[in-house]
Parts: C-alpha cells; structure tokens; sequence
C-alpha cells in the first residue's frame, strides 16, 4: 500500500457539510463543517442558494486540508455523498436557474395528491418500491410545469446536490446511479431510467432533463479544474469519484456489506439499513434504491424521528433550566439522565416534532406526565422514545425475512455510552460501535479508493477503512421490559394517529 496517500469524503447533508480526510487505514486526518443557511420564502418552500452551498463545500474543504497539514497531491481522489431528494435545476452549462430545492420542500404536496388519486402513484410503487414524495423530482417538477414553467423552460439538467458540487469540482455535470434511483424514475431491477415510470409520472416532456450519462458510485467522473482548485485547495487534476446517496454512503462507512449486516445511524435522523439481494418481501413503507454493490439493493426505514427530536429539548428548555451551561455539559446531563432515571419511567414520548410516520400532519407528544415528574423524566422519555421509534424502523425492516442478529451504530448517539446500551437493550442484539465520526464522508471516500485503485473493490475498501471501537451487548434483564414499553409506545402512535384524523 502506497504511503502518504489520503482520501478525502465531502457529505453534503440536510443540515451540515462536512468534508474529511482519511488515510489508507480509515483514520481521520481531519473533519470540518459549515451550515449553509436555508431560505423558507413561503410555507412548504425550502430552499439554498446555489453560490451559497459551493462556497461552503470550498471552504470546508479549506479547512480539512489545512487542519490535517496534508499536501494537496497528496490527496489520491475525492468523492461527495448527499440527501436525496431534492433538485438543482440548471442549465446546460451546469449554471442554476433556481434555488437548490432541498428534500424537505412541501411545496409539490397538491402534485403529490395528484399522484395519489389518479392511481399513478401505485403504478410508481409497483415498479420502484418507493411511494412518491413530495420532495422528489417526480413531485416536484410537476409544480415547476404548472407553477414556474418559465423555469423549467431554462432548465436543461435536474441534479442531486452532491452532483452539482462535483459538478463545479470537475466541470462535468452528470447524474449519479444511487441518487438517482431515490427520485422514483429508476427501475431498481434495470438500474436505469423507466420510460413506463415517467408515463406514470406524467413527465414525458421532462425526460430530456435526465439524458447524459448516469454513472456508477465508484466511477471517475471527472478531475479538479483549475478554476475549482484556485477555490478549494485541492490539486488541479484530482480524480473525483461519482459518490453516493448519503443513507447509502453511510451503509457502505460502517462496513455493512455482508448479507443480514444491519447499519443503523441515529443523528438528525433515525435511520436503519442494509444491503439485501431483493425487496419483494419488504413492508411497503421499505424505500429500496440501486445500491453501490453490484446485484445488490439498499433497503431502509428512516425518518426525522431522531436526535434532533432530543435537540429541540436542550435548545429550548434545559439551556434555559441550566444557563451557562455548555452544550458538552447538557449532554452530560442527558447521560446522567439515563443513568440515574428508574427504568420503570412510565412517559411515552412521541419523537414527531420534524415528522410524521403516521397520520398526515400528526405531531409529537408526552403520555403519562403527572405533578411527580421533572425535567430529567422528560429528559429520559425523550431519549427513551427516539430508540424505541429506531426499534419500530428494524421491525419494519426485518418483516418476511430473519431477525437480524448483529448490528453497527453511527451517528450523535455513540458520543453516549448510556444511550447507546438503552438502544442495546431495546433492540436486544449486540451493537457494534463504529470508530470515527463521519460515516457517510467515509462512504464517500471509500468510493474515491476504488476509483483511484488504491482498493480493487468496496471489500477491500472497508476491510482496510472501516473499524469499531467497542461492541455492547443486551442486558437480558431489560428484555421483558422493553418488550412491554415497545407494546405501549405503539398504542401511544395509534393514539396520535387517532387524533390527528378526527382533527
């Protein structure tokens, strides 16, 4: 294996972007993150400034380079992962003719209904195993026609967003196979664009916005130009691999490649995933997208059901309960919290402040509060019902198909031991740590390795970059109990769902 060799990983994510650089070994050389600002101009819209994000990416890229000391020819390849969903419209110098519309945009949810009563919605299911959204481009360029026509008549390109940063990192503005079979126009079976699946859509007149080629993860699809290196930092001439959807880079940064391994990621959001040989067997709110592993698929269950639910908390009441308090010491109170609360705590906590995975527009909720209770009861029943929601997306996944046995964590939730054990037992199967913080930038740049050929294929890869730093295991004492919550927190979003329909 070659020395002073590096590779470096750019996560364009819903909140942050971070960029990371690794060695051969997976160690990071250095992390940094920016959070470009978003822009809400009416209700449902959810929008970036284009400029806005690229100055970002270079500037975090900047700063990794710095922080590391690494030489910019010292970096082998670079590749970027991002949310799915979503569009950047441009035209065909890759130049925006819109704000970067992010994934959370509602403003195609009339579109949606559209979908959904006239039948095509089903029609789409039947083929991608993924029911439409309003965030997506099927969605969503519906509303630009009907809208902003003059928009989409400038538009040539409809891109993810990793796929315009690397876009403006190389020059070539191109689509990427995982994300792009996350907008519902992919059939997974073929990996390719479905004529039937923009019939459905009704976007037989946008097709042309999705020609031009459609490469894998792992391939090369393109080189630092001199303009971007003047920008960035990094050496004209850079190779920059094609990248990743980010719940997929993610899969890949924990090293869940072998069949049944399950990678769970608990940060802004609660994901669950794995990499399964088909999908007909799944629960219908299963996603399915191409995955980076030949034959292979990405199966998951996720939602907004996680840590941020436990930062609403601390941002708007225990900072103001604890004043002065540095965010490190409110999470120290949080895993104080865990540590000296009786489990038998009898709040049910309903994480639906982002999102709803139940009724249209059903928000979250505490059951059971009583005048006995404090802060750190609710604290407790927070962190409590964001693992027992995590356990319901596993179940999810593991429907026509064996329990999974093993499992490998990520995300904010390892910086707590505490947390992580109750997450331990709720699941009751042993829970694999992963070392290193970035794991959808480390998916990224273990695509930036194959391309480079410092790896002959993704094994490889994650056998070399991939490690945990500890494996905890279930408390059987704990079983019976958990067992018991879980049956009582799904009576609690039954609830929810009840009220929210008469409402």
């Amino acid at each position: 294996m070659k020395r002073n060799r590096f590779l470096m990983g750019i996560d364009n994510g819903g909140s942050n972007i971070k960029c990371a650089i690794f060695d051969l070994n997976g160690e990071e050389a250095a992390v940094a993150s920016a959070a470009p600002p978003v822009q809400q101009p009416r209700t449902g819209f959810v929008e970036r400034d284009p400029e806005t994000v690229w100055k970002c990416n270079c500037d975090v890229i900047a700063q990794a380079l710095y922080k590391s000391g690494i030489r910019p020819d010292e970096i082998a390849a670079v590749s970027l992962c991002g949310y799915g969903g979503g569009c950047c419209l441009t035209d065909k110098d890759g130049q925006p003719v819109h704000p970067i519309v992010v994934s959370t945009d509602t403003r195609a949810r009339r579109q949606l209904e559209q979908l959904r009563e006239s039948g095509a919605a089903g029609r789409i299911f039947a083929i991608t195993h993924q029911n439409p959204w309003e965030g997506q481009p099927a969605a969503l360029l519906r509303w630009f026609r009907e809208e902003r026509p003059e928009i989409l008549d400038r538009a040539r390109r409809v891109l993810a967003v990793k796929d315009f940063v690397r876009g403006r990192l190389t020059g070539e503005f191109c689509g990427e196979l995982t994300d792009a079979s996350n907008n519902n126009l992919i059939d997974p079976a073929t990996r390719a664009y479905s004529d039937r699946l923009f019939a459905a859509s009704g976007l037989d007149g946008e097709r042309a916005l999705f020609d031009g080629p459609l490469f894998a993860p792992e391939a090369v699809a393109g080189y630092v130009t001199e303009r971007a290196s003047r920008e960035t930092g990094l050496a004209k001439g850079t190779p920059v691999a094609a990248g990743l959807y980010d719940v997929s880079a993610c899969t890949l940064g924990c090293g869940a490649l072998e069949r049944g391994s399950l990678a769970l990621t608990n940060g802004t959001w609660s994901m669950a995933s794995y990499f399964g040989d088909c999908y007909a067997h799944c629960a219908e709110s299963t996603i399915v997208t191409v995955s980076a592993l030949e034959r292979r698929f990405l199966l998951e269950q996720g939602s907004a059901t996680g840590a941020v639910n436990l930062n609403w908390y601390l941002d708007n009441f225990l900072s103001k309960m604890y004043p002065g308090c540095t965010r490190q010491r409110l999470y120290d109170l949080c895993e104080g919290a865990i540590g000296e609360i009786n489990p038998q705590n009898d709040i049910v906590f309903v994480p639906y402040l982002y999102a709803s995975c139940g009724a249209l527009d059903a928000k979250g909720a505490f059951f059971n509060l009583v005048g006995r209770h404090d802060e750190k009861d609710l604290l407790y029943a927070i962190m409590e019902g964001i693992v027992l929601f995590a356990r319901r997306h596993v179940e999810l996944l593991e429907q026509g198909m064996e329990a999974f046995q093993t499992a490998r964590l990520s995300g904010g939730i390892c910086s707590s031991r505490a947390w992580s054990q109750m997450f331990c037992d709720v699941l009751q199967i042993p829970l694999s740590i992963m070392k290193g913080s970035q794991q959808g930038a480390r998916g990224a740049a273990m695509c930036a390795g194959v391309a480079a050929h410092e790896f002959n294929g993704f094994q490889q890869a994650a056998q070399a970059m991939v490690h945990t730093s500890d494996t905890l295991y279930p408390r059987t004492e704990y079983l019976q109990l958990y067992h018991n919550k879980a049956r009582t927190f799904e009576k609690a979003l039954q609830a929810i769902n009840y009220f929210h329909e008469q409402i």
